[in-house]
């Protein structure tokens, strides 16, 4: 690596990109089954943990916080580094240390 180089730790990207797909596929599910209690309100069977009032704010929060958040997170490094922000605090001036 030339002096001067700067690291980009992709690892956490990779994992922020993987968070979000995960949170993307269970908050997506839950509205879907949500959706489908408002056609077919017996779904639940009987069970109030899973009714619309309990579960909506589970699906809402799940696609905010956890498919948005991590979304919006994973492209702050290509963001800072592209336009000449502050850069995040995983991205180093030095090369990572070699695993022996």
């Amino acid at each position: 690596m030339a002096t001067g180089q700067k690291y980009y730790y992709d690892e956490i990207v990779r994992q922020l990109v993987l968070f979000s797909v995960f949170w993307a596929v269970v908050a997506m599910a839950v509205g879907v089954y949500i959706s489908a209690e408002l056609i077919w309100p017996t779904i639940d069977f009987g069970q109030p943990w899973l009714s619309f009032g309990r579960l909506r704010p589970l699906h809402t929060n799940g696609i905010i916080f956890g498919f948005g958040v991590s979304a919006l997170f994973q492209g702050l490094p290509d963001h800072a580094r592209l336009n000449g922000f502050p850069k995040p605090h995983f991205v180093s001036q030095h090369e990572p240390a070699t695993r022996a």
